[in-house]
């Protein structure tokens, strides 16, 4: 792990009395792309807001670099942020506003000049240069928002649902494109989405957020795996959650659902296993099969009424009796 850029300690902010943040503490390292994921009013863009300048905490420290940011204006922090709606100039082309913020500082226009070409290149919008904003896609915009952002080497960039106006293949080549870049100059990107394959497929670590608290801060593949509470388990992908516990029996380990016992296991749909004709496992009834495109998602009723719901390779037919089986390793007490 490289070394901090940024540290949040004990961050609380409220509106009014409205307690937004709760005493919230998180290190962001040089050179990685962080992910705040959460539901709308989580608190994501809040923190965002806070280390851009544009709200200051109750309470609690940021620091940028071992130094206090909170009494740096959002003007002289060496902090830029990117958002959804671009904010672009109408009236100016795109070299114009990749440029407008180093004219702003007094760059020397030889510099500011080679800064842009380069960052035209980087982006891949140098045949677009004279443009202006309204003859441009929305994916273009979003770059030409980039390429400004980026242009004045921030170290940190700020990203705030900056894809969420784009359509689903947009976005996706956008993901690529961003990351992309975001490898290529090594700035540190601080991102907020509340889209789950987002955060999963772009993040070197995602910070799952819930009611203004940190409900758990790993790589995706981590929180995915091992999601520690019941709300990851549900808000990163999909899960079943069965209360009961393990019996064994036969030389085997198997799973008993208890409503009334003292633990819940996640237990993600791929690792659920439809048995037919078996003997062991939780009784369920088939109710629906639907094609996903490369897997059958098969959902079955328990006893108990709940809807267990699995990946699979193969469909089942509605009213089939099955049994329900997970190994104990693929189940995570949350």
């Amino acid at each position: 792990m490289s070394r901090k850029l940024i540290e949040l300690k004990n961050i609380v902010k409220n509106f009014g009395k409205n307690e937004i943040i709760k005493n919230i503490s998180l290190d962001v390292y040089e050179g990685e792309f962080l992910t705040l994921l959460g539901p709308s009013g989580c608190g994501k863009t809040t923190i965002l807001r806070m280390l851009a300048g544009f709200e200051t905490p109750t309470s609690g420290e940021i620091l940028l670099d071992g130094e206090d940011l909170i009494p740096v204006p959002a003007n002289r922090r060496q902090i830029n942020t990117v958002f959804q709606s671009y904010a672009l100039f109408p009236h100016m082309t795109v070299r114009g506003n990749i440029a407008y913020g180093m004219k702003m500082k007094h760059i020397p226009a030889r510099e500011i000049e080679e800064r842009v070409d380069e960052m035209l290149a980087l982006t891949q919008l140098e045949s677009l240069a004279d443009r202006k904003p309204a003859q441009l896609s929305g994916g273009q915009q979003q770059r030409v928002a980039i390429a400004r952002s980026l242009v004045n080497r921030p170290k940190v960039l700020l990203l705030d649902e900056p894809l969420g106006a784009l359509d689903l293949h947009l976005r996706k080549s956008m993901q690529i494109e961003l990351k992309r870049l975001q490898r290529k100059l090594g700035t540190t990107y601080v991102y907020v989405t509340h889209d789950q394959e987002e955060a999963m497929t772009m993040s070197d670590r995602v910070v799952v957020m819930h009611e203004g608290r940190i409900e758990q801060c790993d790589t995706a593949r981590q929180i995915y795996k091992h999601p520690a509470t019941r709300f990851v388990s549900q808000f990163l992908g999909d899960a079943n959650l069965f209360t009961g516990t393990y019996v064994h029996g036969d030389g085997e380990e198997y799973f008993c659902q208890d409503d009334g016992a003292a633990d819940t296991y996640a237990v993600r749909p791929e690792k659920i296993h439809f048995v037919l004709n078996a003997s062991k496992g939780m009784p369920a009834v088939v109710t629906e099969s639907t094609f996903m495109g490369n897997v059958y998602r098969n959902c079955a009723k328990l006893e108990s009424g709940q809807i267990c719901f699995a990946l699979d390779d193969r469909p089942y037919n509605p009213g089939t009796e099955v049994k329900i089986f997970f190994a104990p390793e693929d189940a995570c007490r949350v």
